[in-house]
């Protein structure tokens, strides 16, 4: 508990970000939780710490991919559209009840629309304790754990985790060649985070530009003349410049 509230900044700001990739459909939980991470470790004034277990790189990207759980709501309930797989699920349930979920949701059924919100709301009440109390429990029965005992157990989950995604041995393949890169990445300090991201959003990023630019006509100026779209290019050009001005500073200081 001391350690959550001495923290305070990084949970928040890794909320903040949960909710907003949460209400984007099409993305999920992986993708706060790297987004999390790497803006703590921006924030944190050791960041050459992050990778060995300290607390702030914990608490990122767990948070923020508990704040995607909820934001998934957003889009379903307002809009018809589940934000990941399990947000499909709770969407095929709700069809199976007879609720169609939309606009019309609010409007037809508030009484159903407004349950579903405080239900999710009384669950995160109760798992509080229960988390804080598990947590502790399960905690100390991982650490008691020999290393070898639990890579093992973590190789036979990656390994069934792979093949159950399409029930294809060639994926168990693909799982172990990446394995061998990651591992060539952290042996020379290479980052990761930017091939994930990139694995993930790659295609995200081809399809929405196929869209934006038939939409346009071929101009780049519905970039700018958009405010959605020209507040988020601002955002990123903010984010891209604020670690290389910092190194700049932090160079400059230095000499």
């Amino acid at each position: 508990t001391k350690e959550i509230l001495k923290h305070w900044k990084v949970i928040a700001a890794s909320s903040v970000i949960g909710v907003v990739i949460g209400a984007i459909p099409g993305t999920g939980g992986a993708l706060s939780a790297m987004f999390s991470y790497d803006t703590a470790r921006r924030m944190s004034k050791h960041p050459e710490e992050f990778g060995t277990g300290v607390i702030e790189g914990v608490l990122a990207p767990e948070t923020g991919n508990n704040a995607v759980t909820g934001a998934t709501l957003i889009p379903l309930l307002t809009l018809g559209i589940p934000g990941n797989a399990v947000s499909a699920v709770f969407l095929g349930a709700l069809t199976i009840q007879g609720l169609r979920t939309g606009p019309t949701l609010f409007k037809d059924t508030p009484e159903m629309a407004y349950m579903i919100i405080l239900g999710f709301l009384v669950a995160n009440i109760i798992m509080l304790p229960l988390s804080v109390f598990y947590c502790n429990f399960l905690a100390t029965a991982v650490l008691r754990l020999k290393r070898e005992i639990l890579s093992g157990v973590v190789l036979v989950l990656c390994v069934t985790g792979a093949f159950a995604v399409s029930n294809n041995i060639f994926n168990i393949y693909i799982m172990i060649f990446f394995g061998f890169i990651g591992y060539t990445f952290n042996k020379y300090k290479i980052p990761q985070s930017p091939l994930i991201l990139a694995s993930i959003l790659g295609s995200m990023m081809e399809n929405n530009w196929t869209q934006s630019m038939v939409f346009a006509d071929g101009s780049l100026s519905v970039f700018v003349t958009r405010p959605l779209s020209c507040a988020l290019l601002i955002l990123s050009i903010i984010f891209i410049g604020m670690p290389l001005i910092k190194r700049f500073k932090a160079a400059r200081k230095t000499a």
